[in-house]
C-alpha cells in the first residue's frame, strides 16, 4: 500500500472509525458478546438487541459509574446510521432485524 491509499483508508475505513471512536470498547464488547460470543448470531430483532445492550449498560454503569452512558437506542441508532456497523431490514413479521 502507497500513502495515499493509508490516507484514504484512514479516512473511509470502518473498522479505523470504530477503533478512533470513543465508545470503541462499548461497541466492539457488545458487538462480539451478541454476534460472535456463543450465540453466532447474524441477525437479531432490534427488540432484542436493545434490550441486551440496556442490561450490558447497567452493567458498566454499575462498573464504572464515572462514564457517561447514552441509551441503548441511541447507540444502536449511532451504530446503524453513522458508523455502518448495522443494517437495518425487516423480517416476514414485518419486525425490524439488525444485522453485521
Amino acid at each position: 500500500m502507497d500513502y495515499r491509499q493509508i490516507e484514504y483508508e484512514l479516512k473511509h475505513s470502518p473498522t479505523i472509525r470504530v477503533l478512533r471512536n470513543r465508545n470503541a470498547a462499548l461497541i466492539l464488547s457488545f458487538l462480539h458478546r451478541q454476534f460472535k460470543g456463543h450465540n453466532q448470531a447474524v441477525s437479531i430483532a432490534q427488540r432484542v438487541l436493545v434490550e441486551k445492550l440496556d442490561d450490558y449498560l447497567d452493567y458498566l454503569r454499575e462498573a464504572y459509574p464515572k462514564e457517561e452512558w447514552r441509551a441503548a437506542k441511541d447507540y444502536l441508532k449511532n451504530w446503524c446510521d453513522d458508523l455502518l456497523l448495522l443494517r437495518k431490514t425487516f423480517d416476514k413479521d414485518d419486525e425490524l432485524i439488525m444485522s453485521l
